[in-house]
């Protein structure tokens, strides 16, 4: 789906270039991720999250343009974590979506279970 709104936002936003950068970026994503699962997304503010992980909202605004693009991140750093250990070849002849990604949930929904 093409959204304008969130592609203009990636586009403003730095990535980090030091490893003092990923880890702050990282903290701030953790952080985020604990307090809306503790408190919900609206109840929870920019300041709860900069208290919570340390820094600024500079830091926020620098990597995450703001809150909704910090939700973002949280969504895609989860995505990326759910299938870091997940390796399906890609087959063309799979004509669906459902068919391809059936098989990735079940082999994660199996380890897990280990």
């Amino acid at each position: 789906m093409h959204d304008p709104v969130l592609e203009s936002h990636h586009l403003v936003c730095e990535k980090p270039q030091t490893r003092r950068g990923i880890e702050r970026r990282l903290a701030l994503l953790l952080s985020a991720t604990e307090l809306f699962l503790e408190k919900g997304y609206d109840a929870v503010s920019l300041d709860d999250i900069v208290n919570h992980a340390g820094g600024s909202k500079t830091s926020i605004y620098k990597y995450f343009g703001n809150k909704d693009g910090l939700f973002t991140a949280i969504c895609d750093y989860r995505r990326e974590m759910f299938f870091k250990d997940i390796c399906i070849a890609f087959q063309p002849e799979q004509t669906s979506l459902k068919d391809y990604l059936i098989p990735l949930y079940t082999i994660k929904i199996d380890n897990s279970l280990k």
